[in-house]
């Protein structure tokens, strides 16, 4: 089994907390582990707890592969949108 990371942007802070955006979902995530988050940051987050922080580029390739994970499996055959 294997754990999956969503990337994501902060629009709103809230002292250890933040409101990040993925793509038009807002989610409030825990931020205590990562210094010096600001509005605008793009983080990984896993089980609603930020676990690193990412920069633009980093955050459209994972956000692009995770979607083409859902288009197609390992073996290239259509897995109904599921990750």
């Amino acid at each position: 089994m294997m754990c999956i990371a969503i990337p994501g942007k902060v629009i709103e802070l809230e002292e250890m907390m933040a409101i990040v955006d993925f793509g038009g979902v807002s989610q409030r995530v825990n931020i205590d582990l990562i210094d010096y988050v600001k509005l605008g940051d793009y983080l990984l987050i896993h089980c609603g707890c930020a676990i690193e922080k990412l920069n633009q580029k980093a955050a459209q390739e994972t956000k692009r592969l995770l979607e083409q994970g859902r288009v197609n499996n390992v073996d290239g055959e259509k897995n109904n949108g599921l990750l």
